[in-house]
Order: structure tokens, then sequence, then C-alpha cells
């Protein structure tokens, strides 16, 4: 666990959590379906989703959206407890935010992250963005044939299944850096059943 100071790096991952919050209330572009911002874990992640899951099925959502939704939602979950910095009493730190429009369902997805893997994570999430659906298949498939694993057990599996179940790129932002760390944020985007 890495010690800051003042909390100062875990003040800017909730600041950025409360702009895109107060963004969403002042454009009238969707609503806030589910927000959190805390720790995060696999007990956690299981409750969250579950109640997301029977939520979405209550209000007669398709099931395709849905099946959609919770495979982006549960990689992007997972990507902060599993590779999320944690910082002082804060185990994984990150926040999720939810927002239901018309035509989609926008996942916003934070945390923080040492500087060091900034230039990878661009090169890594660009070379994504710039790939077809058929080209990110043929990745998926190859990554998952040669199951080369990060040391924190990840082979980039999870954004890759994000970008093939989103169909639109994976929009990410990183904040400046304080002690070694940054906050990241990517938002993803799936199409509801029309």
């Amino acid at each position: 666990m890495i010690k800051t100071s003042n909390n100062t790096i875990a003040d800017l991952l909730k600041e950025n959590y409360d702009r895109v919050l107060q963004s969403v209330a002042k454009s009238g572009n969707g609503k806030v379906m589910s927000d959190y911002f805390g720790s995060m874990d696999e007990d956690f992640i299981q409750g969250y989703c579950a109640r997301l899951e029977e939520e979405m099925f209550a209000s007669g959502e398709a099931k395709s959206t849905i099946k959609k939704v919770f495979a982006v939602l549960i990689e992007g979950l997972q990507n902060i407890s599993i590779h999320g910095v944690s910082v002082d009493e804060l185990l994984h730190p990150g926040a999720n935010i939810i927002i239901e429009s018309a035509d989609q369902f926008t996942l916003h997805f934070m945390n923080l992250m040492e500087t060091s893997y900034i230039p990878k994570m661009k090169t890594y999430l660009d070379k994504l963005n710039g790939m077809n659906k058929e080209e990110t298949k043929e990745l998926y498939m190859e990554t998952l044939s040669n199951g080369l694993l990060s040391e924190k057990g990840g082979a980039g599996l999870g954004y890759l299944t994000m970008r093939l179940k989103s169909l639109h790129t994976i929009d990410y932002t990183f904040t400046d850096p304080i002690d070694n760390l940054c906050g990241y944020h990517y938002v993803v985007k799936v199409d509801r059943k029309k």
C-alpha cells in the first residue's frame, strides 16, 4: 500500500468522480443509473453487479443489452480491484458511474495507477481503438491462445472484451501525477438494443 501526502491523489480521484456526476446532471443527456466511490474487492463487485442486474431485468431492458453491459461492468470493476493502486487506508480505491440514456449505457471507471504504466496503457488502448471488430476478435483469440500474463495475472483480455461488447472506442484520460501516481479514467459505451 502506498502512502501519500495528505491523501491528495485519492482526493483527486474523488474530485474527478464528483465532476463526472455534476456534468451528467447539468447536461441532461441521460440519468445516473448507478454510481459508487470507494474501495473495491471481489465481494463488493459480486454484490454490486447482482443488484444492478436485478434492476435492469426488472426495468424490462433487453437481455442482450444486459449481457453486454455486465460483461463490460465486471471487466472494468475487476481491473480496478486487481490493477488499481491502494493508497493510505483505501484498498483499491475506485469509482464507477453508469449513465443511462435513450440509446446507450455509458460506463465510467476511475482508479489510481502508477505513472510508469501510462505509456504502455496509452499504446495498448490506442492500438485497440484503431482496430475494427474483426481485428479485435483476432487479437482476442490470439491473446487467449498465447496466454501471456502480466505479473498481476492479466493478459489484456478485459479491455478486449470491453471493446468487443461495446463496439465503440474506449475513451481514456490520465490526471497529472502526484507522488508517482495518477488518476486513470476510462469510458465504455454500450448501445441499447433497438
